[in-house]
């Protein structure tokens, strides 16, 4: 009986050597990272002031340095933009990038802006004027722009900015 007794302990251990099985597994993961600097360039308000427009409601146009349409009466509290930089170079690049003409196509709105239900207004922002070496330091530019006010824009107040991202 022993015998078979030990025998059977050798069969059922050799059928689990058998049946557990063991390998190794490998894997390769590619991986990508890229580092980029950001140069920071601070940049007071440009504000095209408050502005009066004839009543007859036809399109008209306004830059913040205070030109404007025959179709508006009046301009007060308009100033262009400063910026600065520690980096002359950026400064450069940041004037060149906005004095191209792709750099045109961005919007102010009213608050309560709401296309869908005709609610408030939209005022496109465009032909930028930057000029570099102006403020109190040689790196510093002045950036104006001008505002075009569609007919029958509604009264209000419209905000909005203007991203500027440059690689040089």
């Amino acid at each position: 009986m022993r015998k078979y007794f030990l025998l059977s302990a050798v069969a059922v251990l050799m059928a689990t050597n058998v049946n557990a099985e063991t390998g190794t597994a490998f894997a390769e993961i590619n991986t990508y990272a890229e580092i980029e600097y950001a140069y920071e360039v601070s940049c007071s308000e440009m504000n095209f002031g408050k502005i009066i427009l004839k009543n007859n409601k036809q399109d008209s146009w306004v830059t913040a340095t205070g030109t404007y349409s025959e179709n508006v009466l009046s301009v007060t509290g308009n100033t262009i933009a400063l910026c600065s930089s520690d980096d002359e170079e950026l400064i450069e690049a940041m004037v060149e990038a906005l004095n191209h003409p792709e750099a045109n196509g961005y919007t102010l709105t009213t608050s309560d802006f709401d296309p869908e239900n005709g609610v408030g207004g939209m005022i496109n922002i465009g032909e930028y004027v930057a000029k570099s070496h102006v403020g109190p330091n040689d790196s510093d530019a002045g950036i104006s722009a001008t505002i075009y006010i569609p007919e029958g824009a509604p009264a209000g107040i419209y905000t909005g900015y203007v991203p500027v991202s440059i690689v040089y």
